[in-house]
């Protein structure tokens, strides 16, 4: 707080007020979280602004940033620090793998259902067939063993003290 009351005038004011297409998660939990800006907030910097560059659209992006290879990606690109928590920089951030291909057939508010109802692991059965198998071609092998690295990464991490 002295830092802020030193750099800027009014220390309470954000200074940076830019409305972002989405929001990505600094810091997560169980799985990291690309969550779409439906009502034109902003954020300090303790959260990730995302603007969407190359005509993909923030819905798309939000249903497809749910699928076992990004998030085996994120347990090794991000850093892992105390009571298991995964930090994301903008960075590592970038560096994510989306597999946009097929996101168009995704049903946002069928995968948020689907996620409160029956968690992540039914969403990501839905995401990685459509993604995954069907978009990138990747076999069913290959997909339950992305899923199974992530599994074990977010164990070791969430288990770490």
């Amino acid at each position: 707080m002295v830092y802020k009351c030193r750099i800027r005038r009014n220390w309470y004011v954000v200074p940076s007020r830019w409305q972002p297409d989405g929001f990505m998660l600094r810091q997560v939990h169980a799985y990291p979280k690309l969550i779409r800006n439906a009502s034109g907030a902003t954020c300090t910097d303790t959260i990730h602004r995302v603007k969407m560059r190359n005509g993909i659209r923030m819905r798309q992006a939000a249903c497809a940033f749910l699928n076992s290879m990004t998030f085996a990606f994120a347990e090794l690109l991000g850093r892992s620090y105390g009571g298991g928590v995964l930090e994301l920089e903008p960075t590592e951030a970038e560096r994510l793998p989306l597999p946009i291909r097929g996101s168009e057939r995704l049903d946002e508010t069928m995968l948020n259902a689907l996620l409160l109802s029956d968690g992540i692991e039914a969403v990501l059965d839905v995401t990685d067939r459509t993604l995954l198998m069907d978009g990138i071609g990747l076999t069913e092998c290959e997909v339950r063993s992305l899923r199974s690295i992530w599994m074990k990464l977010r164990d070791r991490r969430l288990h770490r003290h």
